[in-house]
């Protein structure tokens, strides 16, 4: 534990030759390490090892498709197109947050992904999402979820949206099978 709870020590590089770390030397406190080593037990209670960090953004590796954690301080952050994945809680404890766009090439979110977002008012769920972690949304009070669908998809989890407000999209379609003098017949997808 010699870098547990450090939580203003952001990065530590680790030099290869390091052949023995203990279990949880970074525990909750280092967000990421760099260690190209041959030590046993990674992470080491570090957030992520080895990420690729883009701007405010860091991933999982260099295809830039899994996106670990939000570093920015913007109110209004739009995730890159080409993300599939968020992280579970990506986005937590973003107090500055108020908006969040997603792009429909996203295909999971993860467990508490927006959780503690204080001033987090607008959410637009795209319909590409497929697989949805648990209390996206918890104790971010005052947010409005738009999803891209007529109700809650099977795969998602009954407890998916925590504490925020939803609002279903897309009415069924409806469409004119037969139309003539005598009247229409509707039918509805």
């Amino acid at each position: 534990y010699c870098f547990a709870n450090c939580r203003n020590l952001k990065e530590i590089t680790i030099p290869d030759g390091v052949e023995t770390i203990n279990y949880q030397a970074f525990g909750d406190g280092v967000q990421y390490i760099f260690y190209n080593g041959t030590a046993d037990g990674s992470p080491w209670g570090a957030r992520f090892v080895n990420p690729t960090i883009d701007g405010d953004f860091i991933y999982s590796d260099s295809t830039k498709t899994v996106l670990n954690l939000y570093l920015g301080s913007d109110s209004e952050v739009t995730i890159p197109n080409g993300v599939v994945e968020i992280s579970e809680r990506a986005f937590a404890e973003k107090s500055q947050l108020t908006s969040v766009v997603i792009p429909e090439t996203v295909k999971t979110i993860g467990n508490n992904a927006f959780s503690s977002c204080d001033n987090l008012r607008n959410v637009q769920i795209p319909s590409s999402i497929l697989t949805m972690g648990y209390d996206l949304f918890s104790w971010s009070w005052n947010v409005t979820i738009v999803c891209d669908f007529a109700s809650k998809p099977d795969s998602w989890p009954w407890d998916w949206n925590g504490d925020g407000n939803v609002v279903w999209k897309k009415a069924p379609l409806s469409i004119t099978i037969y139309s003539s003098e005598y009247g229409t017949v509707t039918g509805y997808n």
